[in-house]
């Protein structure tokens, strides 16, 4: 064999993976012995989703590859010999770039060609053991007596087209015939295109099939104009669809379904309701309808008023044991002058450390230019400059103790604005509880 690899007869069976429904059967030997055919179908070995392409699922295949060829080319850094390279690369490397290609198919697509002639020209390199740019591609597939691999595809299809055609192999050519014409014959059954349904029919009647008879085909919903199937029409009315028409529970009368919660409410006069003034004590526990409602609020306006001013009057005693707000403000006020103080007197520390630090830096400048170069006025400017280090340290203390205590005066602010907030957010929703019908009828019991 080329890649001089010896199998096992027993260990080998013949499995034919094809995309036509009738392939052509043929049989193998290996030396002189017959091989079996395998008793399995291909889609069970490779287990393709049936919704997964066939192309894409072996995209990966060449660069699946090159761990094999990288393996090579770290075990066999010392062997020198081009024909036992050569061979490792055909039964190692080659065999399983060229596996399968009826299936995944790399001649359909440029880039998975590219991808897979890549591997070869990077094993053609380490072969040869040539540098990039010593050999051009072609003339290392001359001196090794290779083809591009999509040339060799090619090749074994002129060589089975050559047996075809001479009668070497038995080919029933109508078997392509037929093949190629039951894809377009009208008379042929064929399966409706929605995978739900499961009704089979002539070519030539799917377009009645689709437009009238398919349980799955798209429709318009008659209200909302949306598409929807045929056979979940019926669903999308009575549960779906917000423009169709909902009978009312209460008045039993048609309306859309956006629209009757609202209804429902607002607007139907036998829905039930309570009377809105029990919270002030309207004693009415009887169930009235919308209708009835209305003219229980007439005939008890004035009872109405004047519990409406009881309850108002209790609320009114409640809102005396909160603080009075005056208190509020005092607080405030001796927290802005704490602060205003406490910024003052870092203030004055601060000009004083800085009068320090100009007296310093002027004594300095005096030692600087009187020339005296003698150990005890470069003492006294080394004692000098530590004492401006100490008093930059302490300017830098002060200023971030300014900082914290600012922060938290912020903070503290910020907390009794929050708190003076809540309680007059609870005084003013005690003085306008709680329904605002209820303060428009107590004008109406003066004019009575």
């Amino acid at each position: 064999m080329e890649n001089n690899v010896r199998f096992n007869v027993s260990k080998c069976k013949v499995l034919t993976i094809t995309r036509k429904k009738n392939p052509i059967i043929h049989n193998y030997t290996l030396g002189s012995q017959n091989l079996t055919r395998a008793d399995i179908k291909a889609k069970k070995i490779l287990e393709l989703p049936p919704h997964q392409n066939v192309l894409g699922t072996f995209t990966r295949t060449p660069s699946s590859r090159r761990p094999m060829f990288g393996v090579l080319r770290r075990t066999c850094t010392k062997l020198m010999d081009m024909k036992a390279r050569r061979t490792l690369y055909l039964s190692l490397v080659k065999s399983q770039l060229c596996y399968a290609t009826e299936v995944w198919s790399p001649v359909n697509s440029v880039q998975i060609s590219r991808r897979v002639e890549k591997v070869q020209r990077r094993a053609t390199r380490w072969i040869t053991m040539t540098k990039r740019g010593e050999l051009s591609y072609r003339e290392r597939l001359l001196a090794l007596d290779l083809l591009p691999l999509t040339y060799d595809r090619e090749v074994r299809d002129l060589v089975y087209f050559f047996k075809s055609l001479f009668s070497y192999i038995d080919v029933n050519i109508d078997n392509y015939v037929l093949f190629g014409h039951s894809a377009v014959c009208q008379h042929a059954l064929i399966n409706c295109i929605h995978s739900q349904c499961k009704m089979t029919f002539q070519r030539s009647h799917q377009g009645e099939h689709l437009k009238s008879e398919c349980e799955y085909r798209n429709v318009k919903c008659d209200f909302c104009g949306k598409d929807v199937t045929f056979a979940s029409m019926k669903e999308h009315i009575g549960k779906i669809c917000e423009d169709a028409p909902v009978a009312c529970k209460y008045c039993k009368k048609d309306v859309l379904r956006k629209d009757i919660e609202r209804h429902e409410r607002r607007d139907c006069n036998e829905a039930p309701a309570t009377c809105e003034y029990q919270a002030v004590g309207c004693n009415h526990d009887k169930t009235l309808k919308q209708k009835e409602l209305r003219q229980h609020l007439n005939d008890a306006l004035v009872n109405h008023g004047g519990q409406l001013l009881r309850y108002t009057l209790a609320v009114a005693s409640q809102l005396s044991d909160f603080i009075p707000r005056p208190e509020y403000t005092g607080m405030l006020q001796k927290i802005q002058d704490d602060i205003t103080e406490v910024r003052s007197g870092l203030a004055e520390k601060f000009v004083m450390v800085v009068g320090k630090l100009t007296g310093l830096e002027r004594r300095i400048e005096s030692l600087e230019s009187s020339g005296g170069g003698d150990t005890r006025i470069r003492n006294k400017e080394h004692e000098l400059q530590s004492k401006i280090r100490d008093l930059t340290t302490e300017c830098s203390n002060l200023r971030q103790r300014n900082m914290s205590f600012e922060r938290e005066m912020r903070d503290r602010m910020d907390q009794m604005d929050a708190s003076i907030a809540l309680n007059t957010a609870t005084i003013t929703d005690l003085e306008s509880q709680r329904y605002p019908r209820a303060l428009q009828a107590i004008p109406n019991i003066s004019s009575l």
